[in-house]
Parts: structure tokens; sequence; C-alpha cells
């Protein structure tokens, strides 16, 4: 359970027009980290519908959802088991570090309005075959569309003392929407 409070600074009061400060401690509410996953697995539901289905949800917008209920999420875990002991645990695994990747991409989209995925078009592998006079093409398939990840050298260089653009660059850059976030999500709930 925890408290919060809130400090109102700035209200006048009537005692010879001084600034008064208002200490309100609002009701002890408690964490809900069920409700907080249960709503993180909901938005995933939309970003998988949204990448697969071009006409359903946009899943850029569900991956923004997705990146307050992770950031949420693991700012829980860090006040529960502190910040050293969470980003040391965090940062000892792949899924670890592919949150952390994924959370240098949030900064992004959630304070700057840049995303860090977009759709793309992915042409077809094409295999040639010929011999010294002839050449013939086999195209495996036609283009399509998916969405992924941007590489590292569509998003700002910034200074980053924790690396979490290297981890980005190396769990997240190029793929699919949903392994990295499956990933980060899973790490999330192993924590006990």
């Amino acid at each position: 359970m925890s408290t919060v409070v809130v400090l109102v600074a700035g209200c006048r009061g009537r005692l010879g027009g001084s600034i008064a400060t208002h200490l309100i401690e609002l009701a002890r509410v408690e964490s809900d980290r069920a409700g907080a996953e249960r709503a993180l697995a909901s938005a995933l539901d939309r970003v998988r519908s949204g990448a697969s289905n071009r006409g359903g949800d946009d899943p850029i917008a569900s991956v923004a959802e997705a990146f307050m209920w992770l950031k949420g999420l693991e700012d829980h875990h860090a006040a529960q088991l502190g910040n050293c002991a969470y980003y040391q645990r965090r940062d000892a695994t792949d899924e670890g570090l592919t949150l952390g990747g994924l959370m240098w991409a949030r900064n992004f989209f959630q304070h700057e309005l840049l995303p860090a995925a977009h759709l793309i078009l992915i042409v077809p592998p094409m295999v040639w075959r010929g011999g010294t006079r002839m050449v013939s093409t086999i195209v495996t398939g036609g283009p399509i569309y998916d969405y992924r990840w941007k590489p590292l050298s569509d998003l700002p260089a910034r200074p980053d003392r924790n690396n979490r653009r290297l981890w980005y660059g190396r769990f997240v850059a190029g793929r699919e929407l949903v392994p990295p976030l499956d990933a980060a999500v899973g790490w999330l709930r192993a924590i006990e």
C-alpha cells in the first residue's frame, strides 16, 4: 500500500496576504499490479490486431499505450525492490535489456512525439538463376507492408549514460513490433 501526497504551494491565505502552503494527504491507494498487467495485455492484443489487420486498430497508438503500462510496471517494481536492485536485475538478462531499449524508445515517443516504429514496405526475396547466356528471376512472394521498430540510425543520437540506446539497437531495432514487447512483458511478469 502506498500513500499519495500532493503538495499545493502558492495558495493565498487570509493571514495578511501571506502565501500559505497546504499539504493534502489523499486516501491510501493500493497498487494494482494485476490490473496494470491486464491493461498491458489488452494493449498488446491491439498492437497484434492492428499489425495484422490493416483496417483495425492503429498499432502505433497501441504501442504508446503499451509503453505507458510498461513504464508504470517498471516504476512499480523499482519501488518494490529498490532502484539499485531492480536495475541490476533488469540489466542481467536479454529480456530485461530489451525492456531497457524499449524504455529508451518510449522517451522519444512520449516526450517528443517521435514514434520509434513505422510501417515499411518489405520487398520479396528474389532468386536469380541462370547460366552463361540466359538469366531468369524467380520472385518468391509479393511485396508486403509490415510494422517494424525503426533502425537506430533513424532516431536522434543523444547522450545515454545507461546504455539503453545500445540495447535498443541490439534487441529492438528493425524487428517486428510484437516480439520485443512480448519479451519485456514476460520479464516483468516473472518478477515476484
